[in-house]
């Protein structure tokens, strides 16, 4: 006697990665499932801004200022070495240029 095809007998015969499919697939649904549901967690719960006009205006701020914190860096190490150029403020009363690390 021979047994009928029953349910789920189909699937069984195709293997992969030497699993069952529907078992492969079921692992495949889980893992990728798991990661997207994180995924989207993260993104909900971070909130990114969208706004492209904000951000682009955020970063032009960080950039303006960190040109002008080098510029005044640049100065004052050129004050240093140099002495200091007419009118820049950086030295002090005595005619002496501003020490930055103490010395």
């Amino acid at each position: 006697p021979h047994p009928s095809p029953g349910h789920g007998q189909q699937f069984s015969a195709i293997m992969a990665m030497g699993l069952p499919l529907r078992h492969y697939m079921g692992q495949l649904a889980a893992s990728f499932g798991s990661m997207m549901l994180g995924s989207a967690c993260v993104h909900a719960y971070m909130q990114p801004e969208m706004n492209s006009e904000t951000v682009a205006a955020d970063f032009e701020k960080e950039a303006e200022a960190r040109r002008e914190a080098i510029q005044e860096v640049t100065r004052l190490a050129m004050d240093e070495r140099f002495g200091p150029s007419g009118g820049s403020g950086a030295s002090s009363s005595s005619g002496r240029s501003s020490n930055v690390f103490g010395c």
